[in-house]
């Protein structure tokens, strides 16, 4: 079945990118823009096959924001009840994907990467830019101190001179395969081998296995802040940590 034969109702209703041939026979993977599977179809017959591609890493859109705030909250829900004054799971999911569904703060989409195998959201991490830390932090600011604490002051967790890794989290089902290195990778790509910046992130001064990980990447501590009455240290990766 060549693709010129194909009817144009069938293009259409399938959405086909392309199709390419894969042997001798008439099989040909059908591969549609969005999604991360190819479907083998053949002449006078729909799909017959799905075989899974390879994981993909890539920026974030408005629809991938529930699974978005799963796996940032995975990572930094300990911070949201102290946003929040209490520890109510469903409570800090509800205020997590109100910021995420919405443009111009620190945890929108707009400001995420997500990983995405088999048609699902595996990962996402969170990244900005340090110099707008005041500007994307103000409306969490202006919503904590309406809805749950109007003496909310957090402290400056990054500052100009950097993108922030603000947030990484990874489903458990995916934990121990290497997400989380393959993202910090991505990052580092974008940020600092391509676009000649500097990347940094808070880690916990007691995560042995975080500051093991970014140290092998080749992040290297610069200071240590606190947040939210936690002790951390401050790590950053440049050109001259490759």
């Amino acid at each position: 079945m060549l693709w010129k034969t194909l009817p144009n109702k069938q293009k259409k209703i399938l959405n086909i990118k392309k199709l390419v041939r894969i042997s001798r026979t008439s099989f040909f993977y059908a591969v549609k823009p969005d999604q991360t599977t190819a479907n083998i179809y053949t002449s006078g017959k729909f799909r017959i096959k799905t075989e899974t591609l390879a994981m993909i890493i890539r920026e974030a859109t408005l629809n991938d924001s529930a699974a978005i705030t799963t796996h940032l909250l995975s990572a930094m829900e300990d911070i949201v009840y102290k946003f929040m004054g209490e520890e109510n799971p469903q409570k800090a999911e509800e205020f997590l994907y109100h910021f995420v569904s919405t443009e111009n703060n620190q945890y929108s989409y707009m400001n995420c990467v997500v990983a995405e195998e088999n048609q699902q959201i595996i990962a996402a991490a969170s990244v900005y830019e340090g110099a707008r830390l005041e500007e994307l932090r103000a409306p969490v600011i202006e919503y904590v101190r309406a809805h749950h604490n109007k003496n909310f002051a957090p402290e400056d967790e990054t500052q100009a001179g950097e993108y922030y890794l603000d947030s990484l989290g990874v489903s458990p089902e995916h934990r121990g395969k290497g997400i989380g290195s393959k993202m910090l990778q991505f990052l580092i790509d974008k940020y600092v081998v391509k676009n000649h910046q500097t990347l940094g992130l808070l880690v916990e001064a007691e995560n042995a296995g975080a500051m093991k990980l970014y140290s092998r990447l080749g992040f290297k501590p610069v200071a240590t802040k606190q947040l939210v009455g936690k002790q951390l240290f401050h790590l950053q990766i440049n050109e001259s940590c490759l």
